[in-house]
Protein backbone atom coordinates (compact mmCIF):
# COMPACT_ATOMS: atom_id res chain seq x y z
CA UNK A 1 0.00 0.00 0.00
CA UNK A 2 1.24 3.56 -0.64
CA UNK A 3 2.90 5.75 1.38
CA UNK A 4 0.03 8.60 1.98
CA UNK A 5 1.66 11.90 2.81
CA UNK A 6 -1.35 14.34 4.72
CA UNK A 7 -0.21 17.54 2.51
CA UNK A 8 -3.21 19.34 4.21
CA UNK A 9 -2.65 23.11 3.90
CA UNK A 10 0.69 24.12 4.59
CA UNK A 11 3.02 26.99 6.13
CA UNK A 12 4.48 29.71 5.52
CA UNK A 13 7.95 28.52 5.85
CA UNK A 14 7.76 24.96 4.30
CA UNK A 15 6.16 26.79 1.09
CA UNK A 16 8.93 29.13 1.25
CA UNK A 17 11.92 26.43 1.72
CA UNK A 18 9.99 24.06 -0.69
CA UNK A 19 8.02 25.19 -3.68
CA UNK A 20 10.03 24.64 -6.33
CA UNK A 21 13.20 24.81 -5.12
CA UNK A 22 16.14 24.80 -7.55
CA UNK A 23 18.02 22.44 -6.00
CA UNK A 24 16.75 20.24 -3.34
CA UNK A 25 20.31 18.30 -2.40
CA UNK A 26 20.47 21.89 -0.85
CA UNK A 27 17.28 22.29 0.92
CA UNK A 28 17.23 21.76 4.61
CA UNK A 29 13.78 20.35 4.06
CA UNK A 30 14.84 18.04 1.49
CA UNK A 31 14.91 14.45 1.62
CA UNK A 32 18.93 13.98 2.68
CA UNK A 33 18.37 10.36 3.61
CA UNK A 34 16.57 9.37 0.52
CA UNK A 35 19.40 10.38 -1.63
CA UNK A 36 20.04 6.80 -2.93
CA UNK A 37 16.22 6.64 -3.52
CA UNK A 38 15.53 9.62 -5.66
CA UNK A 39 18.73 8.73 -7.55
CA UNK A 40 17.13 5.51 -8.19
CA UNK A 41 12.99 6.49 -8.33
CA UNK A 42 13.09 10.37 -9.04
CA UNK A 43 15.82 11.42 -10.81
CA UNK A 44 13.48 13.70 -12.91
CA UNK A 45 12.06 15.47 -10.20
CA UNK A 46 12.93 18.91 -9.08
CA UNK A 47 10.69 20.43 -6.14
CA UNK A 48 10.65 19.19 -2.61
CA UNK A 49 6.63 18.35 -2.95
CA UNK A 50 7.77 16.58 -6.75
CA UNK A 51 10.67 14.37 -4.85
CA UNK A 52 7.69 13.32 -2.12
CA UNK A 53 5.05 12.67 -4.07
CA UNK A 54 7.50 10.21 -6.34
CA UNK A 55 8.97 8.95 -2.88
CA UNK A 56 5.70 8.05 -1.80
CA UNK A 57 5.06 5.21 -5.57
CA UNK A 58 7.91 3.85 -4.37
CA UNK A 59 7.26 3.53 -0.72
CA UNK A 60 8.19 -0.33 -0.67
CA UNK A 61 11.56 0.48 -1.93
CA UNK A 62 12.82 2.67 0.80
CA UNK A 63 14.56 2.62 3.71
CA UNK A 64 13.69 3.20 7.47
CA UNK A 65 15.94 6.21 7.89
CA UNK A 66 13.86 7.82 4.01
CA UNK A 67 10.31 6.92 5.95
CA UNK A 68 11.63 8.80 9.28
CA UNK A 69 12.93 11.87 6.91
CA UNK A 70 9.10 11.76 5.37
CA UNK A 71 7.59 11.02 8.31
CA UNK A 72 8.72 14.53 10.00
CA UNK A 73 7.85 15.96 6.77
CA UNK A 74 4.66 15.19 7.07
CA UNK A 75 4.18 15.38 11.00
CA UNK A 76 5.35 19.32 10.44
CA UNK A 77 3.03 19.88 7.73
CA UNK A 78 0.10 18.22 9.68
CA UNK A 79 0.54 20.55 12.36
CA UNK A 80 0.92 23.32 10.58
CA UNK A 81 -2.94 22.77 9.12
CA UNK A 82 -4.40 21.83 12.16
CA UNK A 83 -4.65 25.28 13.47
CA UNK A 84 -7.92 26.32 15.76
CA UNK A 85 -10.10 28.51 13.24
CA UNK A 86 -10.51 28.49 9.39
CA UNK A 87 -8.96 26.34 6.90
CA UNK A 88 -7.00 29.16 5.27
CA UNK A 89 -6.16 30.72 8.59
CA UNK A 90 -4.43 27.57 9.78
CA UNK A 91 -2.88 29.06 12.71
CA UNK A 92 -6.03 30.50 14.21
CA UNK A 93 -6.35 32.96 11.93
CA UNK A 94 -2.53 33.32 10.96
CA UNK A 95 -2.86 32.57 7.69
CA UNK A 96 -1.04 29.92 5.42
CA UNK A 97 0.24 28.91 1.84
CA UNK A 98 -1.51 25.76 0.54
CA UNK A 99 0.23 23.13 -1.36
CA UNK A 100 1.42 22.88 -4.51
CA UNK A 101 -1.47 20.13 -5.40
CA UNK A 102 -4.83 19.72 -5.28
CA UNK A 103 -5.90 18.97 -1.45
CA UNK A 104 -9.21 18.18 -0.36
CA UNK A 105 -10.01 17.74 3.07
CA UNK A 106 -13.21 17.25 6.18
CA UNK A 107 -13.12 16.96 9.64
CA UNK A 108 -15.78 16.54 11.63
CA UNK A 109 -15.90 16.24 15.83
CA UNK A 110 -18.84 15.53 18.27
CA UNK A 111 -19.15 15.42 21.92
CA UNK A 112 -21.62 14.48 23.52
CA UNK A 113 -22.40 15.86 27.17
CA UNK A 114 -25.15 17.06 28.08
CA UNK A 115 -27.98 19.98 26.81
CA UNK A 116 -25.15 22.84 27.87
CA UNK A 117 -22.21 21.23 27.06
CA UNK A 118 -22.37 19.12 23.70
CA UNK A 119 -21.18 20.57 20.44
CA UNK A 120 -20.69 19.44 16.65
CA UNK A 121 -18.74 21.04 14.11
CA UNK A 122 -17.76 20.11 10.62
CA UNK A 123 -15.30 21.77 8.34
CA UNK A 124 -14.19 21.26 4.75
CA UNK A 125 -11.48 22.77 2.46
CA UNK A 126 -10.03 22.50 -0.81
CA UNK A 127 -6.68 24.05 -1.96
CA UNK A 128 -5.77 23.97 -5.58
CA UNK A 129 -2.97 25.92 -7.84
CA UNK A 130 -4.10 27.61 -11.16
CA UNK A 131 -0.67 28.48 -12.24
CA UNK A 132 2.61 27.00 -12.17
CA UNK A 133 6.08 28.18 -14.31
CA UNK A 134 9.19 27.58 -13.63
CA UNK A 135 9.51 30.21 -10.61
CA UNK A 136 5.96 30.98 -9.99
CA UNK A 137 3.15 29.66 -8.18
CA UNK A 138 -0.49 30.93 -8.17
CA UNK A 139 -2.91 28.85 -6.02
CA UNK A 140 -6.65 29.49 -4.60
CA UNK A 141 -8.29 28.13 -1.72
CA UNK A 142 -11.50 27.97 -0.43
CA UNK A 143 -13.24 26.58 2.89
CA UNK A 144 -15.81 26.65 5.00
CA UNK A 145 -17.23 24.95 8.97
CA UNK A 146 -19.96 24.98 11.24
CA UNK A 147 -20.04 24.57 14.85
CA UNK A 148 -23.06 23.99 16.68
CA UNK A 149 -23.42 24.18 20.78
CA UNK A 150 -26.16 22.23 22.51
CA UNK A 151 -27.66 25.20 23.99
CA UNK A 152 -26.57 29.03 24.67
CA UNK A 153 -24.57 29.78 27.46
CA UNK A 154 -24.75 32.89 29.58
CA UNK A 155 -21.50 34.28 30.63
CA UNK A 156 -20.31 36.33 33.85
CA UNK A 157 -21.79 39.48 32.56
CA UNK A 158 -24.61 38.41 32.03
CA UNK A 159 -24.79 37.49 27.81
CA UNK A 160 -26.08 35.09 26.13
CA UNK A 161 -23.76 33.78 23.98
CA UNK A 162 -25.07 32.19 20.19
CA UNK A 163 -25.28 28.56 19.60
CA UNK A 164 -24.52 28.55 16.12
CA UNK A 165 -21.15 29.31 14.32
CA UNK A 166 -19.92 29.56 10.71
CA UNK A 167 -17.17 29.86 9.24
CA UNK A 168 -16.13 30.82 5.29
CA UNK A 169 -13.35 32.07 3.34
CA UNK A 170 -11.65 32.09 0.42
CA UNK A 171 -7.78 33.24 -0.15
CA UNK A 172 -5.35 33.30 -2.97
CA UNK A 173 -1.53 33.82 -2.73
CA UNK A 174 1.50 34.14 -4.61
CA UNK A 175 4.78 32.52 -4.79
CA UNK A 176 8.66 33.44 -6.14
CA UNK A 177 11.44 31.65 -6.18
CA UNK A 178 14.40 33.81 -6.44
CA UNK A 179 18.48 32.48 -7.06
CA UNK A 180 20.37 31.21 -4.42
CA UNK A 181 17.47 29.82 -2.98
CA UNK A 182 16.15 32.64 -2.16
CA UNK A 183 12.23 33.32 -2.24
CA UNK A 184 9.10 35.62 -1.43
CA UNK A 185 5.51 35.19 -1.40
CA UNK A 186 2.35 37.17 -0.61
CA UNK A 187 -1.38 35.48 0.82
CA UNK A 188 -4.33 36.95 1.24
CA UNK A 189 -7.52 35.77 2.80
CA UNK A 190 -11.65 37.51 2.95
CA UNK A 191 -14.51 35.80 4.50
CA UNK A 192 -16.82 35.25 7.41
CA UNK A 193 -16.62 33.93 11.34
CA UNK A 194 -19.62 34.52 13.32
CA UNK A 195 -23.28 33.61 14.00
CA UNK A 196 -24.67 35.80 11.33
CA UNK A 197 -23.39 34.97 7.82
CA UNK A 198 -22.46 38.43 6.60
CA UNK A 199 -25.16 40.45 8.00
CA UNK A 200 -22.95 43.68 8.12
CA UNK A 201 -19.87 44.43 5.84
CA UNK A 202 -17.69 45.42 8.95
CA UNK A 203 -18.13 41.47 10.23
CA UNK A 204 -16.23 40.77 7.05
CA UNK A 205 -12.49 38.84 8.10
CA UNK A 206 -9.52 39.53 6.20
CA UNK A 207 -5.72 38.75 6.54
CA UNK A 208 -2.86 39.32 4.68
CA UNK A 209 1.02 37.97 4.86
CA UNK A 210 3.89 38.73 3.36
CA UNK A 211 6.96 36.33 3.45
CA UNK A 212 10.78 36.74 2.47
CA UNK A 213 13.46 33.20 2.37
CA UNK A 214 16.56 32.75 2.55
CA UNK A 215 19.40 30.33 3.35
CA UNK A 216 21.28 30.12 6.21
CA UNK A 217 23.91 27.50 7.36
CA UNK A 218 24.57 24.33 5.41
CA UNK A 219 21.75 22.67 7.42
CA UNK A 220 19.59 25.81 8.41
CA UNK A 221 17.18 28.33 6.56
CA UNK A 222 15.47 31.61 7.49
CA UNK A 223 12.41 33.30 6.63
CA UNK A 224 11.11 36.63 7.56
CA UNK A 225 7.47 37.69 7.88
CA UNK A 226 4.69 40.05 8.23
CA UNK A 227 1.25 39.53 8.92
CA UNK A 228 -2.29 41.43 9.49
CA UNK A 229 -5.72 40.40 10.12
CA UNK A 230 -8.40 41.83 11.95
CA UNK A 231 -9.09 37.98 13.50
CA UNK A 232 -5.95 36.68 14.71
CA UNK A 233 -5.27 34.78 17.78
CA UNK A 234 -2.50 36.89 18.59
CA UNK A 235 -3.20 40.74 18.17
CA UNK A 236 -5.96 42.10 15.73
CA UNK A 237 -5.31 45.07 13.57
CA UNK A 238 -1.71 45.69 14.15
CA UNK A 239 1.25 43.93 11.83
CA UNK A 240 2.61 41.36 13.14
CA UNK A 241 6.45 40.86 12.41
CA UNK A 242 7.99 37.72 12.75
CA UNK A 243 10.79 35.14 11.95
CA UNK A 244 11.49 31.57 11.71
CA UNK A 245 15.11 29.37 11.40
CA UNK A 246 15.17 25.65 10.12
CA UNK A 247 17.26 23.42 11.18
CA UNK A 248 17.18 19.97 10.56
CA UNK A 249 19.38 16.65 11.22
CA UNK A 250 19.23 13.10 10.23
CA UNK A 251 15.96 12.53 12.77
CA UNK A 252 15.52 15.99 13.52
CA UNK A 253 13.62 18.66 12.09
CA UNK A 254 13.31 22.00 13.93
CA UNK A 255 11.54 25.51 13.91
CA UNK A 256 12.69 28.43 15.99
CA UNK A 257 11.84 31.58 15.92
CA UNK A 258 8.14 34.02 16.69
CA UNK A 259 5.37 33.43 16.90
CA UNK A 260 6.42 29.31 16.27
CA UNK A 261 8.30 26.56 17.72
CA UNK A 262 8.27 23.03 16.27
CA UNK A 263 10.20 20.00 16.66
CA UNK A 264 9.91 16.57 15.07
CA UNK A 265 11.69 13.63 16.06
CA UNK A 266 12.43 10.04 14.89
CA UNK A 267 15.12 8.54 16.92
CA UNK A 268 14.17 5.16 16.11
CA UNK A 269 12.11 3.96 13.47
CA UNK A 270 8.91 3.82 13.66
CA UNK A 271 8.54 5.67 17.10
CA UNK A 272 8.08 9.32 16.16
CA UNK A 273 7.75 12.79 18.62
CA UNK A 274 6.32 15.97 17.89
CA UNK A 275 5.74 19.55 19.59
CA UNK A 276 4.67 22.85 18.14
CA UNK A 277 3.61 26.10 19.40
CA UNK A 278 1.86 28.48 16.34
CA UNK A 279 0.99 31.39 19.09
CA UNK A 280 -0.91 30.46 22.21
CA UNK A 281 -1.59 27.11 20.33
CA UNK A 282 -0.09 24.07 21.05
CA UNK A 283 0.15 20.62 19.96
CA UNK A 284 2.24 17.38 20.90
CA UNK A 285 2.09 13.66 19.59
CA UNK A 286 3.59 10.42 20.24
CA UNK A 287 3.39 7.91 17.47
CA UNK A 288 4.30 4.48 16.92
CA UNK A 289 3.55 2.67 13.09
CA UNK A 290 4.11 2.88 9.58
CA UNK A 291 2.14 5.63 8.35
CA UNK A 292 1.84 4.42 4.77
CA UNK A 293 0.10 1.23 6.93
CA UNK A 294 -1.23 1.71 9.81
CA UNK A 295 -0.30 4.44 12.72
CA UNK A 296 -1.39 4.54 16.47
CA UNK A 297 -0.93 7.73 18.41
CA UNK A 298 -1.69 9.77 21.77
CA UNK A 299 -1.57 13.75 21.94
CA UNK A 300 -2.14 16.55 23.95
CA UNK A 301 -3.50 19.91 22.21
CA UNK A 302 -4.64 23.38 23.00
CA UNK A 303 -6.99 25.19 20.75
CA UNK A 304 -8.70 28.55 20.16
CA UNK A 305 -11.09 30.07 17.38
CA UNK A 306 -11.89 33.22 17.26
CA UNK A 307 -15.62 34.47 16.16
CA UNK A 308 -17.27 37.77 15.40
CA UNK A 309 -20.89 37.95 16.93
CA UNK A 310 -22.91 40.49 15.52
CA UNK A 311 -24.17 41.62 19.08
CA UNK A 312 -21.49 43.31 20.39
CA UNK A 313 -20.40 46.08 22.61
CA UNK A 314 -17.26 47.19 20.86
CA UNK A 315 -16.48 46.17 17.28
CA UNK A 316 -13.11 45.11 18.39
CA UNK A 317 -14.51 42.52 20.61
CA UNK A 318 -14.24 38.78 19.73
CA UNK A 319 -15.97 35.40 20.70
CA UNK A 320 -13.15 33.22 21.46
CA UNK A 321 -13.59 29.67 22.58
CA UNK A 322 -10.81 27.87 24.09
CA UNK A 323 -10.16 24.11 24.88
CA UNK A 324 -7.58 21.61 25.79
CA UNK A 325 -7.56 17.82 24.72
CA UNK A 326 -6.02 14.38 25.21
CA UNK A 327 -6.95 11.75 22.75
CA UNK A 328 -5.93 8.04 21.46
CA UNK A 329 -6.24 7.72 17.70
CA UNK A 330 -5.10 6.04 14.67
CA UNK A 331 -4.40 6.85 11.08
CA UNK A 332 -4.45 4.83 8.17
CA UNK A 333 -4.27 5.24 4.30
CA UNK A 334 -7.73 4.19 2.51
CA UNK A 335 -7.25 3.75 -1.01
CA UNK A 336 -4.13 5.73 -3.73
CA UNK A 337 -4.28 9.66 -2.31
CA UNK A 338 -7.05 9.27 0.44
CA UNK A 339 -6.40 8.94 3.93
CA UNK A 340 -8.56 8.69 7.17
CA UNK A 341 -7.74 9.65 11.16
CA UNK A 342 -10.25 9.16 14.25
CA UNK A 343 -9.56 10.30 17.46
CA UNK A 344 -11.28 9.64 20.90
CA UNK A 345 -10.37 11.43 24.15
CA UNK A 346 -11.16 14.14 26.78
CA UNK A 347 -11.57 17.55 26.32
CA UNK A 348 -11.02 20.01 29.71
CA UNK A 349 -10.36 23.50 31.00
CA UNK A 350 -12.89 24.93 28.15
CA UNK A 351 -14.47 28.24 28.16
CA UNK A 352 -16.03 30.55 25.96
CA UNK A 353 -15.01 34.27 26.22
CA UNK A 354 -15.80 37.51 24.87
CA UNK A 355 -14.07 40.75 24.83
CA UNK A 356 -11.10 42.93 22.99
CA UNK A 357 -7.46 43.59 23.60
CA UNK A 358 -3.96 40.75 23.19
CA UNK A 359 -5.03 37.39 23.11
CA UNK A 360 -8.54 38.69 24.16
CA UNK A 361 -7.64 38.90 27.78
CA UNK A 362 -9.78 42.11 28.49
CA UNK A 363 -12.86 39.90 28.83
CA UNK A 364 -16.07 38.14 30.21
CA UNK A 365 -16.28 34.46 29.84
CA UNK A 366 -18.67 31.11 30.89
CA UNK A 367 -16.60 27.83 31.42
CA UNK A 368 -17.57 24.87 30.07
CA UNK A 369 -17.47 21.64 32.04
CA UNK A 370 -14.84 18.81 31.20
CA UNK A 371 -16.32 15.80 28.37
CA UNK A 372 -15.64 12.72 26.15
CA UNK A 373 -15.40 13.63 22.55
CA UNK A 374 -14.60 11.91 18.92
CA UNK A 375 -13.09 13.43 16.18
CA UNK A 376 -12.80 11.98 12.36
CA UNK A 377 -11.24 13.25 9.28
CA UNK A 378 -10.68 12.45 5.43
CA UNK A 379 -8.14 13.69 3.24
CA UNK A 380 -7.69 13.32 -0.13
CA UNK A 381 -5.51 14.51 -3.18
CA UNK A 382 -5.10 14.69 -6.79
Amino acid sequence: MKLLIIFGLISNLLTCVAAQADDTKSDPLSFQSCETEKVAFCRDQRGLAENAACLIKHDLNLSNKCKQDLERFIELRKQAANRGGGALGSFGGLNAFGPPIPILSYDGRYSPGNKLTSFTENRAAISAPIYKAEKDTVSLSLSGSYLHLGDSLTIDSGRSLPIDLYRMEVGGQYFRQLSNRKNWGLRTSVGYAGDKPFKNAKDITYSLNANYGFPGSENGYWVLSVFFANNSPLINYVPIPGFFYLYKTATFTGIFGIPILSLQWTPVYPWSFSLSFFGPIVQSEIAYGNIEKFQFFTGFYWTRQNYIPVSRDNDKDRLTIKEMKTALGFRMPLWSGVSAEIQGGRVFNRSLSVGSGFLNRNSSSAVVNADWVATWGLKARF
